[in-house]
């Protein structure tokens, strides 16, 4: 355990990490499942941007190299058992057992890695939150940000479009794509579906 604190404390001090995640929550009633941390450039100032993800949502919170070494040993082991620590040399993964032993796998790396600094990276969605109707049926606020208690959905939202996706790169159409709709439920999918063809697809859309 210390051995694996003093690599951490030294990646931290050098600008070496890559990025980190803390897993296998302690207990199986916790709702926050894994902690992503990754460097990030704030204001000219080096941060550490940990995204806490519970099962229905994600939090982010920006903390220093010495807060970020403090954070890491208050959740290790009390609340997380397992640690991945990427770094430009080598990974580092921290294992700990249910009776409390740990374990250190340390593994030098020949690839040549860079540090990803930007800060809050949009994930390439087909589906944009800013969109007026997302709004209307209560998934986003008025400037567009995905509520806490509907991130969730917009997930499942966004995995049915990209499944759509794969399926419509794979097909031919004429000039007019036809859609059968039964219409059930808050019409989400029939949102998301009608955004999707008619961002993409330069043909008119029929919903039936």
């Amino acid at each position: 355990m210390e051995q694996f604190f003093e690599k951490l404390d030294s990646a931290l001090k050098n600008n070496a990490i890559v990025k980190m995640t803390l897993s296998k929550p302690v207990s199986k009633n916790n709702e926050l499942k894994n902690i992503y941390i990754k460097p990030i450039l704030l204001k000219d100032n080096k941060m550490y941007q940990f995204t806490y993800r519970y099962e229905r949502r994600d939090e982010t919170k920006n903390f220093d190299a010495r807060q970020t070494l403090q954070q890491v040993k208050n959740l290790v082991p009390e609340v997380f058992q397992n640690v991945s620590l990427f770094t430009l040399t080598e990974d580092v993964t921290l294992l700990v057992s249910k009776k409390g032993k740990p374990t250190l796998m340390c593994k030098k790396i020949n690839e040549n890695r860079d540090v990803d600094l930007s800060h809050d990276h949009e994930k390439q969605r087909l589906i944009d939150p800013t969109n007026p109707w997302w709004f209307l049926l209560g998934l986003t606020s008025r400037d567009g940000k995905v509520l806490a208690d509907m991130q969730h959905k917009f997930k499942q939202i966004c995995k049915y479009v990209e499944i759509v996706d794969g399926v419509m790169r794979q097909t031919k159409f004429d000039d007019e794509i036809h859609i059968a709709d039964m219409g059930a439920g808050k019409g989400y999918l029939t949102f998301a579906l009608y955004e999707y063809l008619t961002t993409h697809y330069d043909k008119k859309i029929v919903m039936e």
